[in-house]
């Protein structure tokens, strides 16, 4: 669900850039497309991860590029 948006909307419209960080697997991907363009896909930029998420990112070493 994206009800976050709603919730955080007066913070996050202080922002130029929002840098979004979903999981790398099918539904991280469905709410990364349906959160863009309610952010507005000009200030959304996207953060690869190497594995399906953050968590898994740091269990398998991956640092910062």
């Amino acid at each position: 669900s994206t009800a976050w948006i709603d919730y955080e909307w007066d913070n996050l419209s202080l922002f130029e850039k929002i840098y979004l960080a979903f999981d790398m697997d099918d539904a991280g991907r469905e709410m990364r497309e349906k959160a863009i363009p309610r952010l507005g896909a000009e200030r959304c930029y996207i953060v690869k991860m190497p594995e399906k998420d953050a968590n898994d990112c740091l269990i398998a070493g991956a640092t910062a590029s």
